[in-house]
Formats: C-alpha cells, structure tokens, sequence
C-alpha cells in the first residue's frame, strides 16, 4: 500500500524543528513548525498550502521571512495555524518591511492566519497587494472534537499543550486509505491512468456513486458507475495518522492530552530534549526527557516513535538519547 502522507524532518535532531509532508500524487505539502528552512528546497517550499505553528519561539518561526519571500508576486494562497497571538506575529514581521511595490504584482498571493483557542478559531486574510493588511474583522470559526482544518481525504487535530506558553501538538489524519487491486484491474482488462485519481477524489468527496466514469479499456473506452469501480478494484483500508509533539512540559495533563490525541498513530515525531538524568533541567525549561518521550509512546500506543529536537549538550552524540528514549518506548526500564 502506498501512502498519502511522505512526512520527513527537515533538519537534523540537534537543530530547528520541521516535519514536511508531502502529498502522494499532489504538488502540495503541509509543514509543520517553521524554524529554519533552508534545507528544503525552493521547489519544495512552492508545494506548501499550510503550515501549522506550535508555538512562536523563535526556532520554531524565524523561517517565516524566507517562506514568504519565496511566494510573494505568485499566484498562491498559504494558510497558517498557530496558538493565540500568531495574527500579531505575522503582521509584526510582515511590518517590518515596506510593501510601496506589490500593487504591480500580476498574481494577488493570499496569507490566511488562524490563531487556535478553545473551541474556535480566529482567522484573518491578508493580501499581498493591498500591504499584508486584514481584509476584514477577524472572523471566528467554531471547531469541535480538536479539528481544526478538514478537507476530503483528511484533517489535521490540534491540542495546546503547557510550555510555560501554549504550544500546539498536531495530529493529522487520513479520512480513510484507497489503494487499487492490480490483480482486478488486469482482470477488468483496465488501463492504469489518471482516471484512477479522479475515481478517488469523487469517492472521497461523498459524491453519488451513480456517478459515470468513462475508462479506457485496451483500444476502447467503458462506462463503468463510481460504486461499481470502488467495489471492483480499490481496497479500503484505516487511514494514516502522524502526530508532531515538541516543546511542552511532563505534566499530568499534558500527558493525558498526548496520550488521547496521539492515541495508535502509525507515527509520532516527538522531542526529547534532555536524559532522565538531567530531569531537573527538563523541569525548568519545560521540556520532555527521553524516558518520559519513551513513555508517552508506550502509553499511546504508538506504532513508530520517531525523537528529536535534542539539547544541544548531547551534540554530537544522540546515541544515549535514542537508548532511552527505546528502551522506555519497549517498556523496559526497571
């Protein structure tokens, strides 16, 4: 089975962090936290649609300027989601520059920020052409069971999470997987082609399944019903789930919130910033230890634990960050 989500770190464990994922069969991307971007690429920078933001320290924001340099003058939309206060500092680096120029721009690139409260959230548009300056009022958008954007094929969660500050964890989810049965695609004598994707778009869009599609067959073209295909040649199967965790304290609900968010995801991109042995240092900064990262995973019934996000102490050597980190993830401290 080939998955919707490609999601990789985008900078090594002792450095700002970011989880990029890419959408299988799209040229789209979604990012979450915004640290330092330069290892990605100008055309994966061009893929993005949304970035969520956890919180606004600065390793996990200063990319922001660079992001936005990239699309200015193009004819893109880019959402942001972060916790409360990220309106304020999106237009605070937006004016720090001066936008005289970009009325002459020919495409109108479209900022959209959403600040996550308790069971809402407030959403500003902001346009290039007219100086980065809110169209209108913000406008408050009501949410439920954490999910803060939904599309067809999947939705992202969000939590906020005690730093010292409110730091969001993310969850993002696959509605539900499609993958073709080759073997009943032979049988049918259908030819792979893009008609598959749009088979797939319509099914998760929840359109009729009276719907018509016309296939090539061989040197032919059959009509065939959206219901009839699904029931001929994809395989359902539960979609994808990858949580992105850094920055928050070990507290008891803090724990609880990782624990019911992150419940049985395929992945969970975690920090673990210090050893157990300097606990009191994680206290004080409000981060989690690898043990306690290791933990969390066990308890959520985490499929894979990917850790990150290490105190720069440790460098070079992450291997006892990563023993710890296992070894309270396999349930073997004493």
């Amino acid at each position: 089975m080939k998955p919707l989500f490609h999601a990789q770190l985008v900078n090594g464990p002792f450095d700002d962090p970011i989880l990029y994922v890419g959408c299988m069969f799209q040229k789209r991307a979604l990012l979450f936290d915004l640290g330092d971007i330069h290892n990605l690429s100008s055309r994966n920078i061009l893929k993005i649609s949304h970035v969520f933001v956890t919180h606004m320290h600065m390793d996990h924001f200063i990319g922001f300027d660079h992001l936005i340099r990239l699309l200015l003058g193009r004819d893109h939309s880019l959402s942001l989601y972060g916790p409360p206060g990220i309106i304020d500092a999106a237009r605070g680096r937006l004016s720090g520059y001066s936008w005289n120029l970009v009325e002459n721009y020919q495409y109108p690139f479209l900022l959209k920020v959403f600040e996550i409260h308790d069971g809402f959230l407030l959403g500003v548009e902001l346009l290039c052409r007219k100086k980065f300056s809110p169209q209108n009022p913000p406008k408050k958008i009501p949410i439920s069971d954490y999910v803060i954007y939904r599309e067809d094929q999947f939705m992202v969660k969000a939590v906020a999470l005690d730093h010292k500050i409110p730091s969001m964890a993310y969850m993002l989810k696959e509605r539900f997987h499609l993958n073709v049965n080759k073997e009943k695609l032979k049988q049918l004598g259908l030819t792979v082609g893009p008609w598959i994707n749009d088979l797939k778009k319509h099914i998760y869009s929840n359109k009729q399944n009276s719907y018509i599609m016309k296939v090539p067959v061989k040197d032919n073209v059959k009509e065939f019903s959206s219901r009839e295909l699904r029931e001929k040649i994809l395989i359902t199967t539960e979609g994808q789930k990858i949580g992105y965790i850094v920055d928050c304290d070990y507290t008891s609900e803090n724990q609880k919130k990782i624990v019911d968010l992150m419940n049985e995801v395929d992945v969970l991109f975690l920090e673990a910033s210090f050893l157990d042995e300097d606990k009191e240092r994680a206290r004080t900064t409000a981060h989690l230890t690898a043990r306690e990262a290791g933990e969390l995973s066990l308890r959520a019934k985490v499929k894979k634990m990917e850790i990150f996000h290490f105190s720069p102490k440790y460098a070079p050597n992450s291997d006892f960050l990563i023993d710890e980190a296992r070894k309270a993830y396999e349930g073997k401290n004493p």
